[in-house]
C-alpha cells in the first residue's frame, strides 16, 4: 500500500502546475541543462527541513530515499 511521505504532503501547498507556469512565464529554465527549477526548489526545501549545512549533506540525505523521487517529480541530485 502506498502512502504519501511527509515531504510530499508539505509540497501540496505548492502546486506543481502553478510553479511550472511561473517558470515558463519567467523563462527560468532557458539555459538549464539538467538541474531544473523544480529540482532546485525540492532540494532547497529539503535542506531547510533537514537543517543541512553543506551540499554534501543535502546530496547524501536527499538521495538516501531514491524510491520517493518519482513521486516528488524529481531525480537524484549531484554536486
Amino acid at each position: 500500500m502506498y502512502t504519501n511521505t511527509r515531504f510530499a504532503d508539505l509540497l501540496k501547498g505548492l502546486p506543481r502546475p502553478v510553479f511550472d507556469k511561473q517558470v515558463r512565464e519567467l523563462d527560468a529554465d532557458k539555459h538549464c541543462k539538467g538541474f531544473k527549477s523544480w529540482d532546485q526548489m525540492i532540494a532547497l526545501i529539503y535542506a531547510q527541513i533537514a537543517c543541512a549545512s553543506s551540499l554534501r549533506e543535502i546530496e547524501t540525505g536527499f538521495n538516501s530515499q531514491k524510491i520517493h523521487h518519482y513521486h516528488l517529480g524529481t531525480r537524484c541530485i549531484r554536486r
